[in-house]
């Protein structure tokens, strides 16, 4: 099964973000994308 990371209902635009929040956000969709949001803890998903 693969995941997929869709932000709703909101525009985001990550390139306003600064280069370590925008690196944080990159690598927690990326384990959610390869583990799982079943897989991946806390601190990423309460």
């Amino acid at each position: 099964m693969s995941w997929s990371v869709v932000i709703l209902n909101k525009v985001v635009e990550l390139n306003a973000l600064l280069d370590n929040m925008h690196a944080r956000f990159q690598r927690i969709t990326n384990m959610f994308a390869t583990f799982g949001l079943d897989q991946v803890r806390m601190p990423y998903v309460w």
